[in-house]
């Protein structure tokens, strides 16, 4: 008899790679824009860069909320799924803010050291804080912004909080005589007070018009070096991110030179 021949095993095709759900952004990269035409290309990149990352978060997000209902399903400790499902509902709304600001033609800067004089809040009183000193009224500490979720929450306050002061008469540590205490706790917060008063009403203008967007956690300035009396300062928006990595953003609002200055 012929000698047969075993047929050779049959290896099955490799499955195509599974298709994301969502569009990738693209690679990380570094926005350098030294002309107009080069901050335009920068803009387009960075909304399409931020639209894929919703996308992605969106995703994150349904995967999250379905993991809880089976966790919950399955009486199993749901704590855990529901804080990455809340971590990702804090990125989603932070991509989602950073892409509102881009498409109202807001421009990325690198993150400088600002003075702070409007903040977000979504709430009714501030901190509350009690100091006392011997020697004089103590200074509170700034109030800061509770990044309320989503596009037109909250409302702008000052950091620097209203506050009732009061003295009081009390024995010295030893003892031995009466002395004076002085007494600063919170009661309220403040409306914004813009820092500087010598400006032009453009300035104003742009910064009353980015607040009423309401998508910016913390307003500022950048002073001037210069003392010139009608130098103006850099407006400054900055979007932060809920929980504990605390990314943040920064956008120009507002910018204007004088040919005077230069």
């Amino acid at each position: 008899m012929p000698e047969t021949t075993a047929p050779l095993a049959t290896v099955p095709e490799s499955p195509p790679p599974t298709a994301f759900p969502f569009p990738m952004p693209e690679p990380d990269m570094v926005v350098l824009a030294r002309n107009p035409q080069e901050v335009e290309a920068a803009q387009k990149q960075l909304v399409a860069w931020v639209e894929a990352r919703i996308a992605q978060c969106r995703h994150a997000l349904a995967e999250s909320e379905e993991n809880v209902a089976h966790a919950k399903k399955r009486k199993w400790k749901i704590t855990g799924w529901q804080s990455r499902a809340l971590a990702a509902r804090h990125r989603l709304d932070y991509y989602g803010r950073m892409r509102e600001a881009l498409a109202a033609g807001y421009f990325i800067m690198p993150d400088l050291p600002i003075e702070i004089f409007a903040i977000r809040t979504s709430k009714r009183k501030p901190l509350h804080e009690h100091r006392s000193s011997e020697y004089q009224y103590p200074r509170l500490g700034d109030q800061v912004t509770d990044i309320p979720p989503g596009i037109g929450a909250g409302r702008y306050a000052s950091p620097v909080a209203s506050a009732s002061h009061w003295t009081e008469t009390v024995k010295s540590k030893d003892g031995t005589k009466d002395v004076k205490q002085y007494h600063c706790a919170t009661d309220g917060f403040e409306e914004p007070d813009f820092p500087m008063k010598l400006v032009k009403p453009q300035i104003l203008d742009d910064t009353g018009k980015a607040m009423a967007l309401r998508i910016f956690d913390e307003i500022g300035i950048i002073r001037p070096q210069s003392q010139q009396r009608h130098r103006d300062p850099i407006i400054v928006g900055r979007i932060r991110q809920r929980g504990l990595r605390g990314n943040c953003v920064s956008f120009l609002l507002s910018w204007w030179i004088d040919t005077r200055d230069l």
